[in-house]
């Protein structure tokens, strides 16, 4: 099968959200996107009805049941944008020879940076100042300051390393 002859599903809400050249890059090598208009993690009914002449599926957080698996006619792979492949009938896969795999570090980065984003947002009472400055009120919170203390991560894996 020639890959510029390929249709591909392409569903993660993120996906080239940041970089529209990913799906004119994406589009020239396959030939055919299908994108997902919902906006949100698909449904399986709606999986089942999109993933029909699809040779390939760039997988969100959807739900990929064994009906969405048999209803994919020409499938070859399931290519999970992200952590784990949960939401996606294993078995039904395996039965029909559909590869899954997943891409584990592609938003550790990201994670990281939010939980550190979050910590500071806790540690300094941003979300309790933006309530009060949103309902007219000018609250002055006094929250922690983190200099001089120390902040330790439990976990080593990709998010934790980095």
């Amino acid at each position: 099968m020639e890959l510029k002859s390929c249709r591909v599903l392409v569903t993660p809400t993120s996906y080239g959200k940041n970089d529209l050249q990913l799906w004119t890059e994406l589009e020239a090598l396959v030939g055919e996107v299908v994108r997902n208009t919902f906006g949100r993690p698909l449904t399986a009914g709606e999986t089942r009805g999109l993933i029909k002449g699809c040779d390939g599926y760039i997988a969100g957080l959807d739900t990929i049941d064994r009906a969405a698996i048999e209803a994919a006619d020409r499938l070859k792979i399931i290519a999970r944008y992200g952590v784990g492949v949960d939401g996606v009938d294993l078995d039904a896969a395996k039965e029909r020879s559909i590869i899954v795999t997943n891409t584990p570090f592609a938003n550790s980065v990201s994670v990281a940076e939010l939980a550190i984003g979050l910590l500071f947002s806790l540690a300094r009472s941003i979300p309790s100042a933006v309530a009060t400055t949103k309902a007219g009120q000018w609250a002055r919170p006094m929250g922690i300051t983190l200099a001089g203390k120390t902040v330790g991560v439990i976990g080593l894996g990709a998010i934790g390393k980095q």
